[in-house]
């Protein structure tokens, strides 16, 4: 099997909102700089999955199947493995969600 694991483009600003439809569900993923680390918050058709999780390396990031996502997300460091910051995303940091997670 194929996974179709989709890149979900940010901006470089320490805060964003970015709205997308993944695996037919309504997604509102929140980025957030607090202190020097950012934290991601997602919510599907209002409801909310996860709220601030620090964002870390190769690690699934809402790791909790029975809140209703179908799959997960998950920060990549193209250069090495340090936590994301919001002047490399896009260039050395992605956010990437795995349906099949």
């Amino acid at each position: 099997m194929v996974m179709s694991v989709v890149h979900i483009p940010l901006q470089q600003v320490p805060s964003q909102q970015v709205s997308v439809v993944l695996s037919d569900q309504n997604c509102i993923i929140s980025l957030r700089q607090l202190g020097e680390r950012q934290y991601f918050s997602l919510s599907i058709d209002g409801a909310v999955i996860c709220s601030n999780v620090l964002l870390v390396n190769i690690s699934k990031i809402v790791r909790a199947e029975y809140k209703g996502l179908a799959g997960d997300f998950m920060v990549v460091d193209l250069q090495g493995s340090d936590y994301p910051e919001y002047t490399g995303w896009g260039d050395r940091w992605l956010l990437l969600f795995n349906p099949d997670a």
